[in-house]
């Protein structure tokens, strides 16, 4: 097996690491994006022809550019789709304005409408969903295909404890806080 000359530090080192073929030190591709911002609006639910239930988020980040009084604000919209249980979540606990932090990947759709017109739309696939408002911070994310949410609250006496209960095999029920 060769050395390999690619030196990488930092957090992300040990998964770039793992995406470098140590014979010829190529890489394999990486398809990933990663938001953070408010919800625009209420998540959109849909089904599948099979049932399953499909969550439309359009989630706004903002940049800034300039300095000073030309100081200016440009607002992106990002198209996230979540399949499953993350999409039961997110209609659950979800709303206009919340701060959520999204992982997952990229995907262009293309479509030709009744007229013959030709239509592309680019998305993000969600695999991780982060809610960011309330008393504590709750990350879901698939293992598989399934929802694995993991969340802390505060009681009313100040401790800490988990929001959800079960396995992803029993389902997840929420747990009513004390």
């Amino acid at each position: 097996m060769a050395q390999s000359s690619l030196s990488v530090v930092g957090a992300g080192a040990a998964q770039l690491r793992m995406l470098v073929n140590e014979e010829d030190e190529t890489m394999s591709d990486v398809n990933k994006a990663l938001i953070l911002g408010r919800l625009g609006f209420d998540p959109e639910m849909r089904a599948t022809k099979a049932g399953a239930p499909i969550a439309q988020l359009r989630v706004a980040t903002n940049e800034w550019s300039g300095s000073g009084a030309e100081r200016k604000e440009r607002t992106e919209w990002h198209r996230i789709t979540l399949f499953g249980r993350l999409a039961e979540i997110s209609r659950d606990y979800l709303k206009r304005g919340s701060l959520v932090y999204v992982e997952g990947r990229i995907r262009t759709s293309e479509w030709i409408d009744k007229d013959g017109k030709k239509h592309r739309t680019t998305e993000i696939v969600g695999d991780v969903i982060r809610m960011l408002d309330g008393k504590g911070v709750r990350r879901v994310e698939t293992q598989s295909g399934v929802a694995v949410p993991k969340a802390k609250a505060q009681t009313p006496l100040g401790e800490s404890r988990d929001l959800f209960e079960g396995s992803p095999r029993e389902g997840l029920a929420p747990r009513k806080a004390a």
